[in-house]
């Protein structure tokens, strides 16, 4: 079926039917088939996933293809978008590498650099590398993209996939561990002291709904005061704790517990780990 959206038109290359394959269906897969099929209804998505119930049930929902085999995703699609773990990165790369020549890869596996796709796949391959957060199944996701050796010229439709589940940003593959350990795993970090409020709540004598509500709101609208803002974080902190208030009571608290000093060892362990994870 050809497709006339000039963004997802139909490949030029021989056998291609789909303009977008997805390998794997998890959170990140899943997230990506919605939110092009949202913006993007007429796209030619086709996705795979080991789980054939998990499979069946994302392309139903968001009315993409379904591949019945990963040499048949890869076969009839144009741009691979593997959203895999970093662990099954190798197998995936190996169960396509014989048919992938002439395609597009994005790869949001953390830790794996574009330089090693290229390397079990094929050494000219464009590949661009792309790190989203969870946020994406919301369309609230910021994905930072970087091109590898030869993916520059497909940066712009990189952006144009991720763009469909948030926010892109095009940066050096050297930040990526950095991203990683900032947006990647940040809504984990955002989550955490979520809770430590929502306990801190419950022991004020606040019942788990109506607590459960501020934290949420009140996360909500503070992240949306300063997200188009271009003053820095401590300055919106001092807006609201006025002297002798009872933020200031809070902070204060902080600052002898140095906050500021274990959330750094925190994301620096972050860090560590997804340079760790970085497969040779």
């Amino acid at each position: 079926m050809k497709q006339k959206h000039k963004f997802f038109k139909y490949s030029r290359l021989s056998g291609c039917k789909y303009s977008i394959g997805i390998i794997g269906c998890g959170n990140m897969g899943q997230a990506l088939v919605k939110g092009i099929k949202s913006k993007y209804p007429k796209a030619d998505v086709c996705a795979y996933d080991i789980d054939k119930r998990r499979l069946k049930k994302v392309a139903k929902s968001c009315n993409a293809a379904e591949a019945r085999s990963l040499k048949e995703l890869v076969k009839l699609s144009s741009t691979l978008v593997i959203a895999v773990k970093p662990q099954d990165i190798e197998p995936a790369l190996r169960a396509i590498k014989d048919n992938c020549l002439g395609k597009f890869i994005i790869s949001i596996a953390a830790g794996v650099s574009t330089s090693y796709i290229q390397k079990k796949v094929h050494f000219r391959m464009p590949v661009v590398r792309a790190m989203p957060n969870l946020a994406a199944k919301v369309g609230g996701s910021v994905t930072a993209l970087a091109a590898g050796k030869y993916g520059l010229t497909f940066i712009s439709k990189a952006i144009k996939i991720f763009d469909t589940i948030g926010i892109s940003m095009i940066m050096d593959e050297k930040y990526m561990d950095a991203v990683t350990a900032i947006s990647g795993s940040g809504p984990g970090y955002v989550y955490y002291f979520m809770d430590c409020i929502y306990q801190s709540a419950l022991s004020l004598g606040l019942s788990k709904q109506i607590a459960r509500k501020l934290v949420a709101q009140t996360f909500l609208g503070a992240s949306n005061l300063v997200k188009d803002s271009n003053d820095d974080f401590k300055v919106w902190a001092s807006r609201v704790a006025s002297k002798g208030g009872t933020t200031e009571a809070a902070l204060n608290i902080f600052k002898k517990q140095a906050l500021k000093s274990t959330v750094k060892q925190a994301v620096r362990a972050a860090y560590l780990r997804a340079k760790k994870l970085k497969a040779k």
